[in-house]
Protein backbone atom coordinates (compact mmCIF):
# COMPACT_ATOMS: atom_id res chain seq x y z
CA UNK A 1 0.00 0.00 0.00
CA UNK A 2 1.19 3.31 -0.60
CA UNK A 3 1.03 5.88 1.66
CA UNK A 4 2.07 9.31 1.41
CA UNK A 5 2.06 12.70 3.40
CA UNK A 6 2.34 16.00 1.00
CA UNK A 7 3.59 17.87 4.07
CA UNK A 8 6.44 16.15 4.50
CA UNK A 9 7.32 14.43 1.01
CA UNK A 10 7.87 16.71 -1.81
CA UNK A 11 7.47 13.60 -4.34
CA UNK A 12 3.53 13.00 -2.99
CA UNK A 13 2.41 13.06 -6.23
CA UNK A 14 4.47 10.83 -8.32
CA UNK A 15 3.92 8.15 -5.47
CA UNK A 16 0.25 8.49 -5.09
CA UNK A 17 -0.16 8.39 -8.31
CA UNK A 18 2.03 5.43 -9.15
CA UNK A 19 -0.19 4.22 -6.43
CA UNK A 20 -3.38 4.60 -7.88
CA UNK A 21 -1.73 3.45 -11.68
CA UNK A 22 -0.46 -0.26 -10.14
CA UNK A 23 -2.52 -1.21 -7.09
CA UNK A 24 -5.86 1.04 -7.94
CA UNK A 25 -5.59 3.22 -4.57
CA UNK A 26 -3.41 5.10 -2.65
CA UNK A 27 -3.59 6.81 1.00
CA UNK A 28 -2.49 10.69 1.37
CA UNK A 29 -2.11 11.63 5.00
CA UNK A 30 -1.85 14.53 7.03
CA UNK A 31 -4.12 16.67 4.01
CA UNK A 32 -6.72 18.74 6.47
CA UNK A 33 -5.82 20.82 8.48
CA UNK A 34 -7.35 19.57 12.05
CA UNK A 35 -10.07 22.46 12.29
CA UNK A 36 -11.25 21.77 9.17
CA UNK A 37 -12.03 18.19 10.40
CA UNK A 38 -13.62 20.07 12.98
CA UNK A 39 -15.74 21.90 11.02
CA UNK A 40 -16.65 18.90 8.56
CA UNK A 41 -17.23 16.74 11.75
CA UNK A 42 -19.93 19.73 13.25
CA UNK A 43 -21.07 20.05 9.65
CA UNK A 44 -22.09 16.77 8.65
CA UNK A 45 -23.95 15.69 11.66
CA UNK A 46 -25.93 19.58 10.16
CA UNK A 47 -26.54 17.93 7.10
CA UNK A 48 -27.93 14.42 8.92
CA UNK A 49 -30.62 16.50 11.08
CA UNK A 50 -31.48 18.14 8.04
CA UNK A 51 -32.20 15.05 5.77
CA UNK A 52 -34.09 13.65 8.84
CA UNK A 53 -36.00 16.69 8.73
CA UNK A 54 -36.51 16.69 4.68
CA UNK A 55 -36.50 13.25 4.14
CA UNK A 56 -38.27 11.66 6.68
CA UNK A 57 -36.79 8.38 8.55
CA UNK A 58 -39.43 6.40 7.39
CA UNK A 59 -38.28 6.35 3.27
CA UNK A 60 -34.49 6.49 4.52
CA UNK A 61 -35.66 3.16 6.10
CA UNK A 62 -37.05 1.98 3.21
CA UNK A 63 -34.59 2.87 0.98
CA UNK A 64 -32.04 1.05 2.90
CA UNK A 65 -29.83 3.62 4.21
CA UNK A 66 -27.69 3.41 6.89
CA UNK A 67 -25.73 6.67 7.92
CA UNK A 68 -25.53 7.94 4.05
CA UNK A 69 -25.35 12.09 3.50
CA UNK A 70 -26.46 12.50 0.32
CA UNK A 71 -26.01 15.67 -1.43
CA UNK A 72 -24.39 17.19 1.35
CA UNK A 73 -23.72 20.72 -0.36
CA UNK A 74 -27.16 20.82 -0.68
CA UNK A 75 -27.91 21.16 3.12
CA UNK A 76 -24.82 22.76 4.04
CA UNK A 77 -22.10 25.30 1.57
CA UNK A 78 -19.23 23.93 3.82
CA UNK A 79 -19.13 20.87 1.80
CA UNK A 80 -18.23 23.15 -1.36
CA UNK A 81 -14.73 23.59 0.30
CA UNK A 82 -13.54 19.95 -0.31
CA UNK A 83 -13.78 20.82 -4.11
CA UNK A 84 -10.89 23.40 -2.87
CA UNK A 85 -8.53 21.07 -1.61
CA UNK A 86 -5.21 21.87 -3.20
CA UNK A 87 -4.27 18.01 -2.91
CA UNK A 88 -7.22 16.91 -4.27
CA UNK A 89 -7.34 18.81 -6.85
CA UNK A 90 -3.67 18.08 -7.80
CA UNK A 91 -4.77 14.22 -7.88
CA UNK A 92 -7.73 15.00 -10.21
CA UNK A 93 -6.01 17.06 -12.79
CA UNK A 94 -3.29 14.82 -13.20
CA UNK A 95 -6.05 11.39 -13.49
CA UNK A 96 -9.18 12.70 -15.14
CA UNK A 97 -8.43 15.88 -16.52
CA UNK A 98 -7.95 19.39 -15.61
CA UNK A 99 -11.69 20.07 -16.66
CA UNK A 100 -13.62 17.39 -14.51
CA UNK A 101 -17.29 16.83 -12.89
CA UNK A 102 -18.52 16.00 -9.37
CA UNK A 103 -19.95 12.89 -9.98
CA UNK A 104 -21.41 12.45 -6.29
CA UNK A 105 -20.32 13.51 -3.19
CA UNK A 106 -21.74 11.40 -0.15
CA UNK A 107 -20.70 11.48 3.68
CA UNK A 108 -21.09 9.02 6.45
CA UNK A 109 -22.23 8.36 10.01
CA UNK A 110 -22.33 4.99 10.64
CA UNK A 111 -23.83 4.00 13.52
CA UNK A 112 -22.12 1.82 16.24
CA UNK A 113 -23.08 -2.08 15.91
CA UNK A 114 -22.49 -4.72 18.87
CA UNK A 115 -20.25 -7.81 18.62
CA UNK A 116 -19.56 -6.59 15.28
CA UNK A 117 -23.05 -7.40 13.84
CA UNK A 118 -22.99 -5.24 10.76
CA UNK A 119 -26.36 -4.83 8.90
CA UNK A 120 -26.33 -6.11 5.83
CA UNK A 121 -26.97 -2.95 3.11
CA UNK A 122 -25.50 -1.87 0.01
CA UNK A 123 -23.03 0.65 1.58
CA UNK A 124 -21.45 -1.68 3.36
CA UNK A 125 -20.70 -3.73 0.43
CA UNK A 126 -17.17 -2.86 -1.47
CA UNK A 127 -18.62 -1.76 -4.80
CA UNK A 128 -17.77 0.02 -7.96
CA UNK A 129 -20.10 3.62 -7.92
CA UNK A 130 -18.98 4.19 -11.64
CA UNK A 131 -16.38 2.32 -13.83
CA UNK A 132 -12.96 3.85 -13.43
CA UNK A 133 -11.46 3.46 -16.89
CA UNK A 134 -12.86 3.51 -20.40
CA UNK A 135 -11.05 2.20 -23.45
CA UNK A 136 -7.71 2.78 -21.81
CA UNK A 137 -8.57 6.34 -20.04
CA UNK A 138 -9.25 7.18 -16.40
CA UNK A 139 -12.17 9.04 -16.50
CA UNK A 140 -13.34 8.69 -12.96
CA UNK A 141 -11.93 8.71 -9.42
CA UNK A 142 -13.06 8.30 -5.94
CA UNK A 143 -11.79 10.52 -2.81
CA UNK A 144 -12.45 9.39 0.94
CA UNK A 145 -11.48 11.57 3.53
CA UNK A 146 -11.57 9.76 7.15
CA UNK A 147 -12.93 12.35 9.32
CA UNK A 148 -13.30 10.33 12.33
CA UNK A 149 -11.22 7.12 13.50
Amino acid sequence: MVIVDPKKNSDWLEELLGGVRDVGYAVAVNVLESSFIDQARAAMYRVQERILANVGPERLSRAGELGVLRLMPKFDDFFIQFLEIPELLSVIDHTVSQVAVLHTQNGFILPPCQNGEVPQVFQNSFHQDFPRVFNGYMVSVNAMFAIDD
